[in-house]
């Protein structure tokens, strides 16, 4: 780490320390919501997830989709902010339905 980068929280403690403080012990669960992660769900959601062969042609599946669709706005939508927006959720929605392919052992 850089010089000075090792020290850059107002309480003054070290990077290391931070992280201590927000790891999950093995028997800790994170409450999110209604949902209750443990340690294992937490780091599946933050590892990356190399693809198969399936996992690829679900993921170029999901491409073409989404594709189709926000070709279909811009045909149909006017310049906006609507369409904007609707381009930035689509973005979203995508990302969330590869995160759901690659998280997956049986689809990844």
């Amino acid at each position: 780490m850089p010089d000075g980068m090792d020290r850059y929280d107002p309480a003054g403690k070290t990077m290391e320390e931070l992280e201590d403080d927000l790891t999950l012990k093995e028997d800790e669960v994170y409450d999110e919501g209604n949902i209750v992660l443990t340690r294992d769900e937490v780091i599946n959601r933050i590892t990356y997830h190399a693809p198969t062969r399936t996992g690829i042609e679900r993921h170029a599946a999901l491409s073409g989709i989404f594709a189709d669709m926000m070709e279909a706005v811009d045909r149909i939508v006017p310049v906006g902010r609507e369409k904007s927006l609707v381009f930035t959720k689509l973005e979203e929605a995508k990302m969330w339905a590869s995160a759901g392919v690659a998280r997956d052992e049986r689809t990844r």
